[in-house]
């Protein structure tokens, strides 16, 4: 029996976003995250971890570190 996976896509933004950007870009992730068949991960940096972790908890994204 085999089992298909899901793809997994990670979003790795340490040291490339200023917090505004990261957060617009967060929103944008997630408004196209429901068209796809894939599992997202981003990873902000750490300074800015909390305020996307806020922003996309009502969302199936998960965030890294």
């Amino acid at each position: 029996m085999t089992t298909e996976r899901k793809p997994l896509i990670v979003g790795n933004w340490k040291m490339n976003v200023k917090l505004e950007e990261g957060r617009d870009l967060a929103k944008k992730v997630a408004l196209g995250a429901e068209k796809m068949c894939c599992d997202l991960v981003i990873c902000p940096s750490t300074i800015f971890l909390q305020s996307i972790v806020d922003l996309l908890s009502p969302s199936d994204i998960a965030i890294g570190a």
